[in-house]
């Protein structure tokens, strides 16, 4: 899995990025106290560049897995190995942290800080992304409750397993939907706008979903652990569908969960 980026990143210690950190800080936290907190991201960003000589923005990244090809840009790093996403939104959420945890596994670097200018006071908090490329790379498969003959099983199972073999597990479901989406081959997929019904046959409207085969959809998670709950959200779903299966790949640390889920 090549990922290209134009500035190679050294993985550094807690130690030598809090002092990296300390110093960025201090500089938002002028650029916080002149502005205040009320400009675009885009503002804050351009003067600590123009502010921290060692801060490049908008840093490409390219995720590079055959003919698949996923670009990123990373708000701000320094040349010394410091990753900081900055923001100006009402509240920071888990989906910010997880962005930033993407960026840093696909850089194979452990350390990276979120930051939020649009508080009164600047919120910040580190995000630690400990375990590495090669570790990411180590897990099991549970295919307990996978049905290996139901339409799209083995298409998704083939090409899924070797994806994240060479991505490695922690990373955004949204990139390994993305990728899985584009390796697939043209006659077996298609994205279609499909009816959705209540439980007296009445259409309520449509919503698009993915399909792998035959009557078939899937869907990728990244939940720490298998939520028995989302399965039966899952269940309900379709069983408001034309589609009879539905295959649930969870994506956790060290381990993927592969699950079929039929209409009846």
């Amino acid at each position: 899995m090549p990922v290209l980026s134009a500035i190679s990143l050294p993985r550094i210690s807690t130690q030598a990025f809090g002092e990296i950190a300390y110093r960025v800080m201090q500089v938002l936290f002028e650029i916080h106290n002149e502005f205040g907190p009320l400009c675009d991201e885009a503002i804050y960003k351009r003067e600590l560049a123009n502010r921290h000589s060692s801060v490049r923005l908008e840093m490409p990244l390219e995720v590079v897995y055959g003919t698949f090809v996923k670009r990123y840009f990373i708000d701000a790093v320094t040349l010394d190995g410091g990753v900081f996403e900055l923001k100006a939104v009402e509240e920071l959420t888990p989906r910010h942290h997880a962005q930033l945890l993407n960026y840093l596994f696909l850089l194979d670097v452990a350390h990276g800080k979120l930051v939020n200018m649009r508080q009164g006071m600047v919120q910040h908090s580190f995000v630690n992304a400990a375990i590495s490329l090669s570790e990411r790379r180590e897990f099991s498969v549970d295919r307990r409750n996978w049905t290996p003959r139901a339409p799209g099983a083995d298409l998704i199972e083939g090409l899924l397993v070797p994806l994240v073999r060479d991505l490695g597990t922690g990373l955004d479901s949204l990139l390994y939907d993305d990728a899985l989406w584009h390796l697939m081959d043209s006659g077996c997929k298609s994205a279609q706008e499909l009816e959705v019904t209540d439980s007296e046959g009445r259409l309520l409207g449509f919503q698009q979903f993915r399909l792998c085969g035959a009557h078939s959809t899937y869907r990728v998670t990244s939940f720490p652990l298998v939520i028995p709950s989302y399965a039966d959200y899952l269940r309900r779903l379709l069983c408001h569908t034309p589609l009879t299966v539905l295959h649930w790949l969870n994506i956790a640390h060290h381990r993927i969960t592969l699950t079929t889920i039929h209409s009846t």
